[in-house]
């Protein structure tokens, strides 16, 4: 059973834990102002997403339960054995035989000891604790994360898995950092799932940054259960000529309200993002996806596919921002949303920012329900409403599905979406 932490709800006893866990000074500090800069902080606000008022009980840092984890994730998730696996809280890598000697694939939380300050600069660069109370909270309560570093010209060809298996009760405070010099290569796989019953709160934030010519693709899967609600931050910088794939699953959840964020900051890099979300009774899910071109000759395409069962709420905002000085960029941003039911109910924003003249941008989006006449079609040839339906919204997300890079990504994401498709149209 899930209990509450020693409680660290305030700033000497968060400085307390900080040293029984042997953290070194920096990062003590980094705590201690980010705590410091709450009180300064607002809750955010949002367009499209109300945030339900919340008290200290419900923000108070939990304790990990691990017991049925891989269980868990493997049901929830449809996690395969292929792979090096780290299971967070616990930090246990299932096999790091094949990994290269110089990658570091491990707890953040284990890494940052005896470390020195080596990670110092990197962490709240992209997303500072004073963007909002909850990276700021992030910032001073994170309990666990994932740390990977890949050397220079180091190219892995098996999938790095991490997974998060949330607490029931309380709150769970997240940190991962990606690191890839240049010429690197990697596919690394983000999970996270939790018991279906019980409230919790996560706040997360990842920072990552991609050298010259490095190629990541970052695969990030929930599906938690429906009382939990996910603040999340994700931020990317990508040098010149680097390229990133992000692919996003979204599944589970209560209320949730994720920035993904890709700075193109030098000539030739580039960014693609494929994205699934699957929203159904309860659900609120609010997803911003950013593509900043700061650089010429930069790239980025952003495709979005939304279905929305029973009462589901989606919003998607694609923005696109292009500054002065980033002459020859291309950037799509596409979002469709298929509606399944009359309660359902989705927005999308796709935005367009342009600064400078010399530029292929365009933005799209469209939403709408069942043809009837597909359904019509199935039916009439003897296929129950229900499989007809299941059908019809496979064939919705196969365009987008085939652009996913990684086999194994594409047919747990099929099979997400079938598990939660099942009990919605029936």
């Amino acid at each position: 059973m899930t209990t509450s932490s020693t409680s660290l709800w305030s700033r000497e006893s968060l400085l307390l834990w900080a040293k029984q866990r042997g953290e070194p000074d920096w990062l003590v500090q980094q705590r201690l102002s980010a705590w410091n800069a709450l009180e300064q902080l607002s809750w955010p606000r949002w367009e499209r997403t109300d945030l339900p008022p919340l008290d200290d009980q419900r923000l108070q840092p939990a304790e990990s339960d691990v017991a049925g984890a891989q269980e868990g994730l493997r049901q929830q998730l449809g996690i395969t054995a292929e792979g090096k696996t780290l299971v967070l809280p616990g930090g246990t890598i299932e096999d790091r035989s094949a990994l290269p000697e110089d990658v570091l694939f491990e707890d953040l939380g284990q890494a940052v000891l005896g470390s020195g300050d080596h990670w110092q600069r990197w962490l709240g660069a992209l997303v500072p604790a004073q963007t909002d109370r909850f990276t700021a909270l992030a910032t001073a309560l994170w309990q666990s994360g994932t740390l990977l570093y890949v050397p220079k010209g180091c190219q892995i060809d098996v999938p790095l898995e991490s997974y998060l298996w949330l607490p029931q009760g309380g709150a769970w405070y997240s940190r991962t950092l990606l690191m890839l010099e240049p010429g690197a290569k990697v596919t690394l796989v983000l999970g996270s799932a939790g018991p279906r019953q019980g409230e919790v709160l996560h706040a997360g934030i990842l920072e990552g940054y991609v050298s010259a010519g490095a190629r990541l693709q970052l695969v990030i899967l929930q599906n938690n259960g429906a009382e939990a609600d996910l603040f999340l931050q994700r931020h990317l910088r990508v040098a010149r000529d680097g390229q990133v794939s992000w692919v996003l699953g979204d599944f589970g959840g209560g209320l949730q309200h994720t920035v993904t964020a890709t700075d193109l900051s030098e000539t030739g890099a580039s960014m693609e993002s494929w994205s699934v979300m699957v929203v159904g009774r309860g659900q609120h899910d609010d997803l911003e996806v950013i593509a900043t071109h700061d650089a010429p000759n930069t790239r980025s395409e952003m495709e979005t596919r939304q279905v929305v069962t029973e009462d589901g709420e989606a919003v998607y905002q694609g923005t696109t921002d292009i500054h002065r000085g980033a002459r020859g960029t291309v950037a799509y941003n596409r979002e469709r949303t298929l509606l399944l039911s009359d309660e359902a109910h989705a927005d999308a924003l796709p935005v367009l920012r342009i600064d400078e003249n010399d530029v292929v941008a365009s933005h799209a989006a469209s939403a709408g329900e069942v043809d009837p006449e597909q359904l019509f079609y199935l039916e009439s040839r003897g296929i129950p409403e229900p499989l007809a339906i299941e059908m019809i919204v496979a064939g919705f997300l196969a365009p987008l599905l085939d652009r996913i890079p990684v086999a194994t990504v594409c047919q747990q994401i099929s099979q997400l979406v079938q598990a939660k498709l099942g009990g919605s149209v029936r």
